[in-house]
């Protein structure tokens, strides 16, 4: 299974694996996020991939605004929390 999970992870481009991350997220896990999830906190974003989350924050920013438009209030909660821990990650 970590073996699947880091294969995903280097698809994925957004992380970059490491021996803090001892959890397979979805993968056999209680973690109810997709994959590599922005919101995990050992998460560690690779240095060259911090336009990807140029790019994420700017899907989750449309889409907060559909929510809005739609009065979809526990996505736009969602989508604000998840907007939080994408930001820390360019920390």
């Amino acid at each position: 299974m970590w073996a699947e999970a880091c294969g995903s992870a280097r698809v994925r481009s957004t992380v970059e694996p490491s021996a803090n991350r001892t959890d397979t997220v979805t993968y056999g896990t209680h973690c109810r996020h997709e994959h590599t999830c922005i919101r995990c906190p050992v998460l560690q974003v690779n240095p060259k991939m911090v336009a990807r989350l140029n790019e994420l924050e700017k899907d989750l920013l449309l889409r907060r605004q559909r929510a809005e438009a739609e009065s979809w209030l526990g996505e736009i909660d969602d989508i604000d929390q998840t907007l939080v821990f994408l930001r820390s990650k360019r920390e």
